[in-house]
C-alpha cells in the first residue's frame, strides 16, 4: 500500500521538532546510510529493512531530487523478509533427527539439543529462501511536521518508527482527536469543554503540558472511542437531515456557563447525556457555534468547489453520504459485544438500521464518501484504540506521468480529505458540547434516544 497507490491506508503521525539549519545535505547522507541493501543470504526472521526510492523500490541510491519534493520528503521502506514453510520444517526436522540418532547410536535427543538442531535447519533453510517483499511509503511535510506512514500494522509502525529516528533523528507522535481541536482552539478551552459536557473519561493533566514541545495532555483519554461513534452517529444523522449537504465552516465556541458545568458535575455529566429535549436558542444564533442547518443551494450557484489551495479562505460545501457498508457495535457489553454488520446500497437508510441504533448499538465504521467540486472521494472511517481511523482511501483523480505532479496531486488530495473530515470534526464537537445535543437525534429516530 502507498501514496501513488489508487486504494490505500494510512496512519498520521506528527513531529515538533525543527529542521537543522543544513537538513537539505544532512537528510541526504542520512537516508543513503540507511538505504536500503539486498542480502539474498540473510538467514534471520527478522526483516530487512531500509529506504527505497518512493517510484523504484530497487534504486536506493538517493540524491536531493530524489526524496524532497518541495516541502514533502517522500520515501518507501523496503523491507524484504524470509519464512520458511511450517509443514516442510517438520518434515525435515523429523529426518535430520533420524540422521543424528542414527549418527550417535541414541534413542532419543536431549531438549536443548533437539532445539539447537531446530534453528541450525531453520537458518540454512532461510539462507536459501527468497524474500517476500514489501514496501511502504512514507511522506513527510517538513513545513507541519505532519508525517503519513501509509502502514497499518503495529509492527510495520514500528520498524518506520525506528528508521526515522536512526534517519532523521526524528521523534513521530500519533495524531488524537485531540490535536484535530487544538488546531482551532486552546487546550483550556477544549479541557472546560469536555469537563462539562463529556463524561467519564481518565483525561490527562497530571502530566507536563509540554515534552519537547508536544503537548503530552489528552482531556479526551478513555473517551475516544465513544465520541467517535459519536461522530460517525452526527455525520449520520446531518446527512439525512440535509440531503448530503454540509458547510465547510470553522465554528466558533461560547463560553461554558458555569452553571453547565456545575450541572455536568452533579448529575455525573447527565446533564450532557440525558434524554431531555434541548433549550431554545437565542433568535439568529446556533448553540455552541454548532453547524447551521445546510438548505442546498440553487445548481447554478454551487460553483466548483474543490480547486486551488485546501484552505481557501471562505466557506465551502460538500456533499457527504453513508455508502455501501455500516458495522453498529454494542459499546457496554463486556468483552463479547454484539455486532451488526449491513452491506449494499445505501444501508443506512434502511429502517433496520435505524432500529439496530435504537437497541443499544452505535455505528463503529462505515464506508463514506463525499463530493468536493467536481471530485469524490471514498474512505471507511473506522474507530480504533485513540479514536477516528482513516482508512481504504479511493482519491478522485490520478496523474500518470511526471514524478512530482503525481506527488504533488497526491498529497493535495490527502491534505483536501484530511481536512474535510478535521473540519467536520470540529463541527461536531462544538455541537457535542453545547446545550443543542441532548435529544438531538429523537425526532430522526421517532422516539427517545438510547443513552449514549
Amino acid at each position: 500500500m502507498g501514496l501513488l497507490t489508487g486504494s490505500s491506508s494510512f496512519r498520521r503521525f506528527r513531529t515538533v521538532q525543527s529542521l537543522p539549519p543544513d537538513f537539505r545535505d544532512t537528510f541526504v547522507d542520512g537516508v543513503n546510510r540507511y538505504a536500503f541493501r539486498e542480502n539474498l543470504g540473510h538467514r534471520a526472521k527478522e526483516p530487512l529493512v531500509g529506504w527505497v526510492n518512493i517510484f523504484d523500490p530497487g534504486d536506493a541510491d538517493f540524491t536531493l531530487n530524489s526524496l524532497l519534493y518541495d516541502h514533502y520528503i517522500t520515501l518507501s521502506m523496503r523491507a524484504d523478509k524470509k519464512t520458511v514453510n511450517a509443514r516442510l520444517l517438520q518434515i525435515l526436522l523429523e529426518r535430520r533427527y533420524r540422521e543424528v540418532m542414527n549418527e550417535r547410536h541414541v534413542d532419543r535427543l536431549g531438549k536443548q539439543h533437539r532445539a539447537e538442531i531446530k534453528e541450525a535447519l531453520e537458518e540454512e533453510l532461510l539462507s536459501k529462501a527468497l524474500p517476500a517483499v514489501n514496501t511502504y511509503d512514507v511522506a513527510w511535510d517538513i513545513n507541519t511536521g505532519e508525517v503519513f506512514v501509509f502502514a497499518t500494522s503495529d509492527a510495520v509502525i514500528d520498524y518506520v518508527h525506528g528508521l526515522l529516528h536512526d534517519t532523521f533523528g526524528l521523534i513521530i507522535h500519533p495524531e488524537r482527536m485531540v490535536d484535530w481541536l487544538a488546531e482551532r482552539w486552546d487546550w483550556d478551552t477544549i479541557e472546560a469543554r469536555v469537563d462539562a459536557w463529556i463524561p467519564g473519561g481518565v483525561a490527562e493533566r497530571k502530566v507536563p503540558d509540554d515534552v519537547d514541545g508536544w503537548h503530552t495532555g489528552n482531556p479526551l483519554k478513555g473517551r475516544e472511542y465513544r465520541l467517535g461513534a459519536e461522530f460517525l452517529t452526527w455525520l449520520w444523522h446531518e446527512s439525512e437531515a440535509h440531503d448530503g449537504y454540509f458547510r465547510l465552516t470553522e465554528p466558533s465556541l461560547a463560553p461554558v456557563a458555569a452553571e453547565n458545568v456545575d450541572e455536568a458535575a452533579d448529575n455525573g455529566g447527565e446533564a450532557a447525556e440525558s434524554g431531555g429535549k434541548a433549550p431554545e436558542s437565542a433568535p439568529g444564533t446556533t448553540p455552541g457555534g454548532s453547524l447551521e442547518p445546510v438548505v442546498p443551494p440553487p445548481a447554478e450557484a454551487r460553483g466548483s468547489l474543490g480547486t486551488g489551495t485546501v484552505d481557501t479562505g471562505k466557506d465551502e460545501e460538500i456533499t457527504l453520504w453513508l455508502d455501501n457498508k455500516v458495522i453498529f457495535r454494542e459499546l457496554d457489553d463486556g468483552d463479547v459485544p454484539g455486532v451488526t454488520t449491513m452491506v449494499g446500497e445505501s444501508p443506512s437508510a434502511s429502517p433496520e438500521a435505524k432500529l439496530t441504533f435504537r437497541s443499544g448499538k452505535q455505528p463503529v465504521e462505515a464506508r463514506v464518501g463525499f463530493q468536493r467540486g467536481m471530485h469524490q472521494w471514498y474512505l471507511t472511517i473506522a474507530l480504533g484504540p485513540i479514536g477516528i481511523e482513516l482508512k481504504n482511501l479511493k482519491l478522485p483523480v490520478e496523474v500518470k506521468e511526471g514524478d512530482e505532479e503525481r506527488v504533488y496531486e497526491r498529497m493535495y488530495l490527502l491534505e483536501v480529505l484530511t481536512t474535510t473530515m478535521k473540519t467536520l470534526f470540529r463541527q461536531f464537537f462544538a455541537n457535542r458540547t453545547s446545550a443543542d445535543w441532548p435529544g438531538r437525534f429523537e425526532d430522526w429516530l421517532g422516539q427517545e434516544t438510547p443513552p449514549v
